[in-house]
Order: structure tokens, then C-alpha cells, then sequence
């Protein structure tokens, strides 16, 4: 069976404002940590990895194929 694993990079929201003004900025998980933890995804899974898509630079798909029983 085919399956999938979607993985989102890592972000968080930080208030960088000074003096009682709010500064909203956000901030993204570096690209080579998110990389690692795709690949590191792709090697746990249980089977064949098909394929491995990055449609947007926040979101990895990893297409797998699930080994029979």
C-alpha cells in the first residue's frame, strides 16, 4: 500500500518590539535542520521511500511504499 508522511518546518512567533509596541515577527526552523529531519523521517519509515517533495519551503512529503506483512 502506498502511504505518506507530511512534515511542516518548524516556526515560531516572537514579539520583537520595544517600549510597549508589539513587533510580531516569525521565525522559520533553518533549512538544513528541517532537511535533516526529512531525510532522518524518510530513513525510519517501514518500507520502500518512492519519492520525497518539497511543494512549499514550510512542507516535505515523503511517498512510501508500506512493506507486506
Amino acid at each position: 500500500m502506498i502511504k505518506q508522511v507530511i512534515i511542516k518546518r518548524n516556526s515560531k512567533t516572537v514579539d520583537e518590539g520595544t517600549m510597549g509596541f508589539h513587533d510580531y515577527t516569525t521565525h522559520k526552523e533553518p533549512i538544513e535542520k528541517f532537511s535533516e529531519r526529512v531525510l532522518q523521517c524518510a530513513n525510519e519509515v517501514d518500507g520502500k521511500v518512492i519519492n520525497i517533495a518539497y511543494p512549499t519551503e514550510d512542507l516535505a512529503i515523503v511517498v512510501y511504499k508500506e512493506k507486506k506483512q
